[in-house]
């Protein structure tokens, strides 16, 4: 008797293990595990990187970009320029790790919300690469930027609002840290290359205008020596050979004139 109430208990707790792991198995396949970033789980320090906490801190740095835009005086010409570059660095490499790392994975928890998000950021890139090439004086550049700035808080506040709530209720938080540590990566890549770029490129600007200058400089000096090597004569100058042609002219005479007299 007592065997046989031992072997129903087994019994009982293997069935309840057994639908355990089977609901386990039923959740994690409902929510869509993310093998990819399960396969290259991180460890250390940087492991737990929360994606959101990541995309907003972004958000409220290009925000406070563009307040410090809107506060800079019409004089400050410089000042306009290098908050516009940084605003165009942060949002192209924001965008860009959304689109590589971040989209993808949120598609399948909302895939016409993420196919709107795209959209929207191949608006702000367009609008964006205007405003990098204008002058900080243009008359539209002010407003161009208000409808840049207006433009990228419709779609964080979006994104924020609606994506980030279906991305909670789609995958696990282990799997979310884990997708956050390669955002954070990939953003810092792309933003470190984008800026050595960035570097390259005024380095070699500053390389071509020494250049300009110094052709610029020879070809005046050689202008200059060509100039005064077709300066015209002087009177002292201009009377010299007149006066020789004159000597020689009476020499002649003379001569002429004593073989006559012989």
């Amino acid at each position: 008797m007592k065997n046989d109430i031992i072997e129903g208990a087994k019994g009982i707790i293997g069935d309840i293990i057994s639908g355990v792991r089977k609901g386990n198995s039923k959740d994690a396949s409902q929510k869509g595990l993310l093998p990819n970033i399960a396969d290259t789980m991180h460890t250390g320090e940087d492991a737990s990187q929360d994606p959101f906490e990541l995309l907003k801190s972004q958000h409220q740095e290009v925000d406070s970009l563009f307040n410090e835009f809107d506060h800079t005086g019409k004089g400050a010409a410089r000042g306009r320029k290098q908050i516009i570059e940084e605003i165009y660095q942060k949002l192209t490499c924001h965008a860009k790790m959304e689109e590589i790392i971040f989209y993808p994975q949120a598609k399948k928890a909302d895939e016409d919300l993420t196919l709107e998000a795209t959209e929207e950021h191949g608006m702000v890139k367009i609008l964006l690469g205007q405003v990098r090439t204008m002058t900080p004086t243009d008359k539209t550049l002010i407003a161009k930027m208000k409808v840049l700035k207006e433009m990228v808080q419709h779609h964080v506040k979006e994104e924020e609002n609606e994506m980030f709530e279906k991305m909670r209720a789609k995958f696990s938080k282990a799997q979310l840290e884990t997708l956050g540590v390669q955002m954070k990566e990939e953003f810092d890549r792309l933003l470190e290359r984008m800026q050595k770029g960035a570097k390259a490129s005024k380095a070699k600007a500053r390389a071509g205008a020494s250049a300009g200058a110094a052709k610029r400089g020879a070809s005046s000096g050689a202008s200059g020596r060509s100039a005064s090597a077709r300066k015209p004569a002087t009177k002292t100058q201009a009377k010299a050979p007149a006066k020789a042609a004159a000597k020689t002219s009476s020499a002649k005479s003379r001569s002429s004139a004593a073989s006559m007299q012989r």
